[in-house]
């Protein structure tokens, strides 16, 4: 009888008590933190080392990028307030066209050697294009003469005693430096300019005056003159 009233009371006590929770230590904020751990919840105090972190992250690359400024500025090329070119033998320096790049090779921030090196650059090619346009002439020249030696007016077994006249008619008329102006250029070989004066030689030469004394002259200007004037004094 005894032991059922023990039973009794042991089975008789509240369930509250019987179902009780064991709380851990620290007033119950174990769970709490164990989240801010483990479910990546920023407490204040991570959050304090996260925002030094940043800062120190951002001197940094302030740093590096003022460094890299200060190389770069130091690398750049010299740029001289007036530009020195050499030109090489037979050119002479365009002044005012050096005047007309400088404020451009300025902005571009080129230094002398830079500028020097585009000048070099623009003298190969204006003297590839001289040498070409030369070379084409001379085989221009060289056709005309080939023309005019197989011309069937002036060309054949005359040729050369037509040029010759030409040549005799120009020193008189003219000058020997001028007769060799126009043997030396494009003109004096050009095929219609010597046909006409082959003409005109050849007319000169037919037109021989014999004056009244009987003389011969072989200026046309000459004895007409003295045919003029001697008939004007007998008269």
């Amino acid at each position: 009888m005894a032991e059922e009233n023990v039973n009794a009371a042991v089975n008789e006590t509240p369930a509250e008590t019987q179902t009780a929770d064991v709380q851990p230590s620290g007033g119950g904020r174990g769970a709490d933190d164990g989240q801010a751990a483990g479910g990546g919840d920023v407490s204040l105090l991570t959050e304090g080392l996260e925002t030094v972190g940043d800062g120190e992250a951002k001197e940094g690359e302030e740093g590096a990028a003022e460094k890299t400024a200060v190389k770069e500025e130091a690398s750049a090329p010299e740029v001289p307030e007036k530009y020195e070119l050499k030109m090489p033998e037979g050119w002479t320096l365009d002044e005012e066209g050096l005047a007309e790049l400088t404020p451009i090779m300025h902005e571009l921030k080129a230094s002398n050697e830079q500028v020097q090196a585009v000048a070099d650059l623009y003298i190969r090619r204006m003297s590839a294009a001289r040498e070409k346009q030369i070379a084409d002439e001379r085989e221009t020249v060289k056709n005309w003469r080939e023309e005019l030696k197989n011309d069937a007016e002036i060309g054949g077994a005359k040729y050369e005693e037509n040029l010759a006249s030409v040549k005799k008619m120009l020193i008189k008329y003219g000058s020997e430096d001028f007769y060799n102006y126009l043997d030396d250029s494009s003109l004096g070989n050009y095929p219609p300019f010597v046909k006409v004066m082959v003409k005109i030689a050849k007319e000169l030469e037919d037109d021989k005056f014999i004056p009244g004394g009987g003389a011969f002259s072989d200026d046309p200007a000459s004895a007409a003159a003295k045919m003029i004037f001697d008939k004007s004094l007998k008269d």
